[in-house]
């Protein structure tokens, strides 16, 4: 999957609304996928006006003996010249669908010297409820998550060994 700023807003703002159209509000309306297995599958992601470049794997795959089917991304590369690594693990896309289980997530992100980990499950990924989900910083400055996530974070001392906000 790649991406430049080549593409034009019209063609863009006709793209987001078909995917709008098209993607599921609720988990059953998600596509029926009877089995889905990608290994070593590899995926790449450019955002130019970002400075954000990605690449990495993807697999999905049914589990080992006793264990769930899982999908995994591992991706590096950098963002604004820094290193960033995503690594993501988390429930088949036909645990998307069910909707008696919540469905699994183990991200972490590393940024410079920033580190977050998201893990636990959300009871509805697609309407982001139920979520039973620890959040953990590390790093020396907290507005350094700021070109991660987006959110603005005030200038702080260097974190602590972990800070965690369950949510």
């Amino acid at each position: 999957m790649t991406t430049t700023s080549r593409i034009g807003a019209r063609r863009k703002a006709r793209l987001l609304t078909a995917v709008k159209q098209v993607a599921p509000q609720q988990r059953h309306e998600t596509p029926l996928i009877g089995r889905l297995e990608i290994i070593d599958g590899h995926v790449g992601y450019i955002d130019q006006k970002r400075k954000l470049e990605l690449s990495g794997t993807v697999s999905a795959a049914t589990g080992q003996a006793g264990t769930e089917p899982e999908a995994r991304l591992s991706l590096n590369g950098t963002l604004e010249g820094q290193k960033l690594a995503v690594t993501f693990v988390g429930g088949s896309a036909l645990m998307l669908r069910q909707t008696d289980q919540p469905y699994p997530v183990d991200l972490e992100v590393s940024y410079g010297e920033t580190r977050l980990t998201l893990k636990g499950t959300i009871q509805d990924p697609f309407q982001y409820q139920g979520a039973d989900l620890s959040l953990a910083l590390l790093g020396p400055d907290l507005s350094d998550i700021f070109l991660l996530m987006g959110i603005p974070g005030p200038p702080t001392p260097p974190l602590p060994d972990q800070r965690q906000a369950a949510f």
